[in-house]
């Protein structure tokens, strides 16, 4: 009998060509872009921008590309009834607020924003990564996204630097690029040390993180860098009954990492180091917390008020952002809505330590988690959720290690 030679386009394969596409329009973007450099008051080292190209085809490609998401994780989801109650309430949700806003200050506009609602259901990645075959199909994407970030987090770098020398880097590329990098380097460094398969190569990584957080100028990167470092080094390892070998392999790690990473930055990275000594610790975004719970009443923060609502900012005038996305979502959505958003994330945690003592990697894996789930509340900048790769693998993990710590209750009562 002769076989179809037909193109069997299967969710895996839907959800492998929609992340790369995502990939390929966001390199497009700034491929358009120029660098914009500008001075401030509060600082003589000149601020850089550079500024993604957008227009509308490509933001209905965006879009388009989030649909075809959507439809996988639907397919996906066809016999399970939790997660078709959490699609239609989370779907209800974010149409009822895209309609708004759209009403509000038309279609183009909303296009262009950025921020409309429907980036919210790229939390459809918790779903799809409960299925073992999709994970393993999306999981091979992991290296190869991870170094293409890498190398374009440096060109960009090189081509800056060349430019305009020693700058404080705002809004731009470099930003973009380092963020996915660092969570393409946690999701891959997931699959290294749960699988037991390349850990020669995870302690590179995570020093170049480092690095590269510290080329940014940005407290909050190395911070999370550093976290990363110490969770891979105490965690990762760790087995029940060889916790005082872990923790001295542990302790061993650090000073080879710090030593590494002290030389490097000592011979190569000097005036970066010294430019972020020199920030100190003073305080750029605290105050934003005090300015909007002062200007925003309690009943308001229940429903939101809109997409393109603002607070009065004694720094930006009247202001739609804030770096912190369960404040972001409450105040534009409500908190029902962030609640809603966030409550994947919990349940992981909480399968994570439920069946501690049955799953392989428990504490890394819920670590993890937690690092992302703070990183996007306050922790980092120019982290915040969009309609890209990092917003989409970050809870696709966070799905897979859900679905890992139910399996593992399963083959413990086997046993």
């Amino acid at each position: 009998m002769k076989k179809s030679n037909n193109l069997r386009f299967t969710p895996q394969m839907l959800i492998n060509i929609s992340l790369i596409s995502l990939f390929l329009l966001q390199v497009y973007s700034y491929i358009r872009a120029d660098w914009v450099p500008e001075t401030s008051v509060w600082s003589s080292v000149t601020l850089l921008h550079k500024f993604a190209y957008s227009n509308k085809f490509m933001e209905l490609i965006r879009f388009a590309i989030l649909f075809l998401i959507l439809i996988a994780t639907i397919i996906l989801s066809k016999h399970k009834k939790n997660q078709w109650i959490y699609i239609v309430i989370l779907s209800g949700f974010v149409a009822i607020y895209t309609v708004e806003a759209v009403l509000d200050i038309g279609v183009s506009k909303a296009i262009y924003s950025g921020n409309l609602p429907l980036i919210y259901l790229l939390i459809a990645g918790f779903l799809v990564g409960q299925k073992k075959t999709v994970w393993e199909g999306v999981k091979k994407l992991f290296p190869i996204f991870m170094i293409a970030y890498a190398a374009l987090f440096i060109y960009e770098f090189v081509d800056s630097y060349s430019k305009f020398g020693w700058v404080i880097y705002q809004n731009s590329s470099m930003m973009t690029y380092y963020a996915h990098m660092f969570w393409l380097s946690v999701a891959y460094i997931y699959v290294c040390i749960t699988e037991g398969m390349r850990a020669f190569i995870v302690y590179p990584i995570l020093i170049v993180l480092l690095i590269g957080a510290i080329c940014l100028r940005s407290r909050s990167w190395v911070i999370q860098a550093v976290l990363l470092i110490i969770i891979t080094a105490f965690t990762a390892p760790r087995r029940e009954k060889k916790a005082g070998k872990a923790t001295i392999k542990a302790i061993f790690v650090l000073v080879v990492i710090a030593a590494i990473a002290a030389l490097l930055l000592n011979t190569y990275f000097g005036e970066f180091v010294k430019s972020l000594l020199e920030k100190g610790d003073a305080d750029s975004r605290s105050f934003q917390y005090v300015e909007m719970l002062e200007q925003v009443e309690p009943y308001q923060w229940l429903f939101g008020q809109g997409m393109n609502a603002t607070y009065t900012s004694k720094l930006y005038g009247e202001y739609t952002f804030i770096d912190n996305e369960i404040f972001y979502m409450s105040f534009h959505y409500g908190i029902f809505f962030a609640i809603i958003y966030f409550v994947p994330y919990l349940i992981a945690l909480i399968g994570c330590f439920k069946h501690r003592k049955s799953m392989s990697f428990w504490l890394f894996s819920a670590l993890v988690i937690f690092l992302w789930v703070a990183s996007v509340n306050g922790l980092s900048v120019f982290n915040r959720i969009h309609l890209d790769i990092k917003s989409f693998i970050m809870p696709f993990l966070a799905g897979h290690i859900f679905q890992t710590a139910k399996d593992s209750r399963v083959l413990r009562s086997e046993k």
